[in-house]
């Protein structure tokens, strides 16, 4: 895999908790792969969590080319995402009700496209520093997102599709740009 550090987590049973520190994951993986990578230098994480109640995907990536990708479906289902240096990219799908994220990205080229898709859903999401972008979609009964970027090219696009809609977005500097759509 040209030294890409990847991984599929399936959680089937309930109440079960993901814990990946990818620090550690990546140079474990890269390791292997090539010894001149070290640790955080190409993380990426692919969870796949099925159709089952209760299910948290907690996830920490510290440095370099970061990726996350997680798809929960059920009931009961959370994130909480932590990225912080270089090339974070975040994509979250969480289909089923009474869901949350909450994802925190820090330095360089940001980016987050979250689809949750059922009634209560939830969002907080706070972005740090130059390409910042966010594209969330929530559908359902009880949307909620709160939306915070510091600076460089800021841009959010929320569109909510429900009954209790609420946005709180705050941007600080540099490029911005907001677009919220809400509906019944």
């Amino acid at each position: 895999m040209d030294g890409f550090s990847a991984m599929t987590r399936w959680q089937k049973t309930i109440t079960t908790p993901l814990y990946i520190g990818c620090l550690a994951l990546a140079f474990s993986l890269n390791a292997a792969a090539s010894p001149d990578l070290g640790a955080g230098d190409l993380d990426a994480l692919f969870s796949e969590l099925p159709s089952h109640a209760n299910h948290a995907a907690l996830v920490e990536q510290l440095g370099s080319v970061n990726s996350a990708d997680i798809q929960q479906s059920g009931i009961g289902q959370r994130v909480a995402l932590v990225q912080s240096g270089y090339n974070q990219h975040a994509s979250v799908q969480q289909l089923g009700d009474n869901h949350s994220a909450r994802v925190s990205q820090q330095g360089e080229d940001n980016l987050l496209f979250l689809i949750q898709s059922g009634s209560l859903n939830q969002l907080v999401l706070q972005q740090s520093g130059f390409a910042n972008s966010a594209n969330v979609h929530q559908d359902g009964s009880a949307n909620t997102a709160t939306i915070q970027q510091q600076g460089n090219q800021n841009s959010v696009v929320l569109q909510q599709y429900g009954n209790h809609h609420a946005a709180s977005i705050t941007q600080y500097g540099d490029q911005l740009s907001v677009s919220v759509r809400q509906s019944q």
